[in-house]
């Protein structure tokens, strides 16, 4: 089985710093990256030898909930997971279907207000890689 691509924080902190026209290292400097960084870790924990979230789309789900969730950035917070997670899915072979930018943005906003279980997540995510 091939190796899955993870996101690293610099890869975090360079879309981040692209998104908010700013460096990497002010990115990287900002009081609340860890949290990003913790995000980032998320959707690969383990405990006992198991993984708790096994498939490339769960992984997918998790990180965009804890990247939104966590608010690292002081501003382009869920374009950022958004994308993120955009980027993790297709280099690990999912290509996202057809956008509907307004369900889409429904979606990560509802995230972000803490509206939705993890469920619907991954069932949107499963809807646009599918």
């Amino acid at each position: 089985m091939p190796k899955r691509w993870t996101p690293s924080l610099e890869d975090y902190a360079d879309l981040a710093a692209y998104l908010l026209g700013t460096s990497t290292k002010a990115v990287l400097a900002l009081p609340r990256i860890g949290l990003a960084e913790s995000a980032l870790h998320a959707p690969f924990a383990s405990f006992g030898g198991e993984t708790a979230y096994p498939t490339l789309l769960e992984q997918a789900a998790i990180l965009l909930q804890h990247l939104v969730k966590n608010h690292p950035l002081p501003d382009a917070n869920k374009r950022a997971a958004f994308l993120l997670t955009a980027r993790f899915l297709n280099a690990n072979g999912f290509a996202w279907g057809p956008q509907d930018t307004e369900v889409d943005a429904s979606m990560i906003e509802r995230i972000a207000a803490g509206e939705v279980e993890h469920a619907a997540v991954l069932a949107w995510i499963r809807r646009l890689v599918a």
